[in-house]
């Protein structure tokens, strides 16, 4: 799936480096996933997420990947850039990540971070909430909107 994540990368202003850790880690790059809860496809989107972005076909690779790197895109905009923040959110909801004041204690959630941060090569060596400051990536915005992360 590497054309469609640097597509998907390009056209959204993403590290393709972290599309892949959140597919890797979501559904091991099967398109055909569906987990218990009911999120689909490689991104494995939640049917409203799906709906948001306007997927048909959420089993459909390059529609599952637009949207999923979409919305963590959205979310990295929403928690100020902080990718433990953005990556909590996308597994557990903002919601969540808002009235637990950070990541939440949630074994899943925080499995989720470490697993993806991990597969970026920037392991989290301690539990996120402990650490003394958040490792934070920088943002930049261009003038065509599109949002360039790097540490």
């Amino acid at each position: 799936y590497d054309p469609f994540i640097q597509q998907v990368a390009n056209e959204q202003g993403m590290d393709p480096s972290l599309i892949k850790a959140v597919a890797l880690v979501e559904s091991g790059f099967n398109p055909k996933a569906v987990s218990p809860k009911g999120a689909r496809g490689l991104m494995q989107l939640m049917p409203a997420t799906a709906a948001r972005y306007g997927v048909k076909d959420p089993h459909d690779p390059y529609q599952n990947l637009y949207a999923g790197t979409r919305h963590l895109r959205d979310l990295l905009i929403e928690f100020d850039g902080n990718l433990p923040l953005a990556l909590a959110a996308y597994n557990a909801g903002s919601g969540a990540v808002r009235r637990s004041g950070g990541i939440p204690e949630y074994r899943e959630t925080r499995d989720y971070v470490r697993k993806v941060t991990a597969r970026l090569g920037r392991p989290v060596r301690r539990p996120v909430a402990e650490a003394a400051e958040p490792s934070r990536p920088t943002v930049e915005r261009a003038p065509d909107g599109s949002i360039r992360i790097s540490n």
